[in-house]
């Protein structure tokens, strides 16, 4: 099994992103950082690599909450 994360901020945006993820995914920090998680979906929402093909993976979004508000998400991205 492959695993990877990454961060969202409250709108949606990378702001981490891990080796992980690189590999899952294709795509370096440099590359991801600042764009909007649509940016690695498909139409129907499914996860797209960076070489376009869909992938089939189980994807977890977890709230992240400060003391008294959410500030992001954590995504976390499972690939059998």
């Amino acid at each position: 099994m492959s695993a990877a994360a990454g961060v969202l901020d409250r709108d949606g945006c990378v702001t981490h992103w891990s080796s992980g993820a690189q590999e899952l995914l294709g795509y370096g920090p440099v590359e991801i950082i600042g764009r909007p998680l649509d940016d690695l979906l498909t139409a129907d929402g499914t996860l797209r690599h960076r070489d376009g093909l869909a992938l089939h993976a189980q994807v977890h979004l977890c709230p992240l909450q400060d003391i008294d508000r959410d500030c992001g998400f954590l995504l976390l991205t499972l690939l059998p």
